[in-house]
């Protein structure tokens, strides 16, 4: 893996006793075995304190889809010829 990069934003940290919280949004891009990759997604983290050190207790990551939405089944993309009817 080449060229990792790993962007983090709009982080929220809430903290209550000895439980806390984070949640952020990525983006990741990197070169992988000469190939381009690249996601996005959001990632929620729970805190315990035990022994005087955080811990993560429970990780939620989810992948946030970014490709362009489909077409209606049935419809025609622009510039295109629409089909002929069967005989």
């Amino acid at each position: 893996m080449q060229q990792v990069r790993m962007d983090r934003s709009n982080t929220y940290i809430k903290v209550n006793g000895n439980t806390a919280w984070a949640c952020f949004q990525w983006d990741f891009a990197a070169v992988i075995e000469g190939n381009p990759s690249a996601a996005r997604g959001q990632t929620t983290y729970v805190f315990i304190k035990k022994d005087n050190r955080w811990l993560i207790a429970h990780d939620h990551t989810s992948i946030v889809q970014t490709a362009q939405p489909q077409a209606p089944a049935g419809t025609v993309p622009p510039g295109s010829t629409p089909p002929k009817p069967a005989n």
